[in-house]
């Protein structure tokens, strides 16, 4: 689906916000997802090199490894703690989406929150850590946004584990280099929440109409806040729960959830998959911020303005799962905010102006 593709490009330059800066990237999704090239272009061309897109990401280890990334979310203090091991090949993986090498097996999209978890897990249990100083150097530089070495870190942990010989890094990839690898991951992302091109392919078939949808949610192992564990509970209670903070530190952390319980309850019907895709956006877009004021605090700079894009981020993404609630609870019948493509909201081109922007 077009708007897919678009979306994907529009997430990534959110997710670009690990080195703190962001760019608009002009190129539309075929050109981005052509094919791999490998980088031959001479040092000496500096100019050409930048104007031309290359990449030595090996697509067939592109996505992320959501076993081990699963596992660092989810560990908390107190728990037992990753083997030596583990520790540097999550590291490794993590490093992937920056560093140029013939071959990538496996990633794990560096997040602010995968940092700190790790860092804490470090450093509560130096002692079953021989080279603990070596993990909290990589990640305490990396938790600043610092990833002037990040090749060299990814080859020093690869030379303690002493059991590999491929995959080592030759380098550090452009912005261009890692949008098209972040690219890989996200769509994987998305094909697990909305189901792969070949079926959103079968949807647009099956539905002629773009209004009509079906609820495909697959809520097993789906236990949270004592509700039903049905798609109807779930926004119903989202969109009342996510009312109640006015904590701007809140925002991020609760739009994050949301999106993380959306591999269980998911729906197919063209319009209201943009709307549910709308709300990845924001929440990827508030990600950004969260990480640019986490630094910045650490700093002592002023972010007043992030903030304020914050809290304008999170009133968009509060709006329109209210209006997403009306669509499956009420029926479409109900008063909206008009953010949504499932109800021809008037305001839904003013929401992606926002997000497209950004």
């Amino acid at each position: 689906m077009k708007w897919i593709r678009v979306l994907g490009l529009v997430v990534l330059m959110a997710l670009l916000s690990i080195g703190g800066t962001y760019y608009v990237l002009e190129k539309n999704h075929e050109k981005e997802s052509s094919k791999v090239v490998e980088n031959e272009v001479d040092s000496s061309s500096k100019e050409d090199e930048k104007k031309e897109f290359v990449s030595t990401v090996d697509t067939r280890f592109g996505w992320e490894n959501t076993f081990h990334s699963k596992m660092i979310d989810e560990w908390k203090s107190r728990n037992e703690p990753f083997v030596d091991n583990l520790v540097e090949e999550v590291i490794q993986q993590m490093a992937h989406q920056k560093i140029i090498a013939g071959e990538k097996e496996g990633s794990i999209m560096i997040t602010p929150e995968r940092i700190d978890i790790l860092i804490q897990m470090v450093e509560e249990n130096k002692d079953k850590y021989e080279h603990y100083e070596t993990y909290l150097d990589i990640l305490k530089r990396w938790k600043k946004g610092d990833f002037s070495t990040v090749d060299n870190d990814h080859n020093v942990l690869m030379r303690i584990q002493g059991s590999k010989t491929g995959g080592v890094a030759t380098g550090i990839a452009t912005e261009e280099q890692e949008v098209h690898y972040i690219f890989q991951v996200f769509a994987k992302q998305v094909d697990e929440v909305f189901g792969s091109t070949e079926k959103h392919n079968k949807t647009e078939s099956e539905f002629s109409d773009p209004k009509t949808w079906k609820d495909v949610s697959t809520p097993e192992g789906f236990n949270s806040y004592g509700i039903e564990p049905t798609l109807e509970a779930w926004i119903a209670y989202h969109a009342e729960d996510i009312t109640k903070t006015t904590d701007v530190k809140e925002y991020y952390p609760r739009a994050r959830r949301f999106i993380t319980e959306m591999k269980y309850f998911r729906v197919q019907g063209e319009d209201l998959q943009k709307d549910f895709a709308n709300l990845m956006m924001l929440q990827t877009w508030m990600s950004h911020l969260d990480y640019v004021i986490s630094v910045n605090d650490q700093q002592g700079i002023g972010t007043a303005e992030n903030y304020d894009e914050m809290k304008k981020s999170f009133k968009y993404f509060t709006e329109l799962l209210h209006d997403i609630d009306i669509v499956i609870n009420h029926d479409g019948k109900g008063e909206t905010f008009g953010f949504t493509h499932q109800l021809d909201g008037k305001k839904v081109q003013e929401m992606e102006t926002y997000i497209y922007i950004n």
